[in-house]
């Protein structure tokens, strides 16, 4: 596996991990609030940046290997098929999104 796809398939561990684990606090009834779902994406950001900037092969292989570890403890977290970038805020989801808004509010 290359570094980029290694990279990638990281970020989306990641992304499915956090996702699961707010599902998991909702599920159990654990109070939620805006305060600490907005301090875990910001640790999902800088996890997720780091990430993207790092060349060192052997950080990224644990890393996998950790998430790995996660969807083993959780095999139910690995069916988890997102269909966004869950926590990311970018200039190009931004303008996906708007694309679909327009799409749906011309094709009503």
């Amino acid at each position: 596996m290359n570094i980029n796809t290694l990279k990638k398939e990281i970020i989306r561990a990641y992304q499915v991990i956090y996702f699961h684990q707010e599902q998991e606090k909702k599920r159990r009834g654990c109070p939620m609030d805006q305060h600490s779902l907005e301090k875990r994406r910001k640790k999902l950001r800088k996890i997720i940046q780091e990430t993207a900037l790092s060349n060192d092969l052997n950080f990224l292989k644990a890393d996998f290997h950790r998430c790995e570890g996660y969807f083993q403890l959780h095999p139910e977290a690995r069916q988890i098929k997102l269909v966004s970038n869950y926590a990311m805020t970018s200039n190009e989801n931004s303008l996906k999104s708007f694309r679909n808004v327009l799409k749906s509010i011309f094709n009503s």
